[in-house]
């Protein structure tokens, strides 16, 4: 389909690297060389959001990193937790408790 290849070229191979202030990317031996260029800003941008979320909030991004399994994990034990109403003591104390049983 012609035109939603045009659309691509447009998005990716021209809008993208002018969102990132590269020129326009239309070569493809120099692909390695342009994707290094944008893993390059990107990490740039990140470490300046962080610094930036640091100095306004006074504390580091918080980035979750669970699987889509261990979030379910989470909501379930968060809903016992607040049917149960046990304290966070009893909380720490339990999970401490599953994790020694799950390293042997």
């Amino acid at each position: 389909d012609i035109q939603s290849t045009d659309r691509f070229k447009e998005k990716f191979l021209v809008g993208l690297p002018k969102e990132l202030g590269l020129s326009e990317y239309t070569k493809w031996q120099n692909v390695g060389e342009t994707l290094k260029k944008y893993k390059e800003i990107l990490s740039k941008s990140k470490t300046e959001i962080e610094t930036l979320h640091i100095e306004v909030t006074g504390k580091p991004v918080d980035v979750e990193r669970l699987s889509p399994k261990a979030k379910v994990l989470k909501a379930s034990l968060k809903q016992v937790i607040d049917e149960t109403g046990i304290g966070r003591d009893e909380i720490v104390s339990a999970l401490e408790s599953l994790l020694e049983e799950y390293r042997r």
